[in-house]
């Protein structure tokens, strides 16, 4: 039997850009300044040649690693059926079952207030990350949650 796929809701790839990019931006600060202290406790004379290519290397570190954050989070999916939430495209494959739910409230850092994203947590199961129109989502999941308590069709799952 085949399950009816009821909705799909993906991650704001640019929230998570965003946080990489700032996140990358304090850390080459950091490494560079342990440069300068380095290079000035051995008493090595610095030049600009010094501090291009360590600006360089860390532009390109720092590239690399948003670069990799956007590889992995573009295929994640959160596909919702009728009994549960399916993580799809993350490293590991994650479900959460509506039975075992409580709850789904929206909550909001720094970052998503920037990028008008939030996420969902769902009780104490975990949470939808660095989604968009949280409030319709919520509200479709508390739903889901609210019917899957009225029923007793489907079979409570051990977590």
């Amino acid at each position: 039997m085949v399950e009816n796929l009821l909705y799909t809701v993906r991650p704001v790839i640019k929230k998570v850009v965003i946080k990489e990019i700032i996140k990358m931006i304090g850390l080459c600060a950091v490494f560079f300044a342990g440069v300068i202290v380095f290079l000035s406790s051995l008493k090595i004379p610095s030049s600009a040649i010094i501090y291009l290519l360590t600006s360089l290397m860390l532009v390109v570190m720092a590239g690399l690693q948003v670069f990799i954050t956007y590889g992995k989070t573009k295929p994640i999916i959160y596909k919702y059926y009728a009994d549960r939430i399916e993580v799809v495209g993350a490293p590991k494959l994650q479900t959460f079952y509506f039975s075992q739910i409580e709850d789904a409230t929206i909550t909001q850092n720094i970052f998503d207030k920037i990028t008008n994203t939030a996420s969902l947590k769902l009780s104490k199961k975990g949470s939808l990350e660095n989604i968009s129109n949280s409030p319709e989502v919520a509200t479709y999941t508390q739903r889901l949650i609210d019917a899957s308590k009225r029923t007793t069709n489907y079979p409570q799952q051990n977590a």
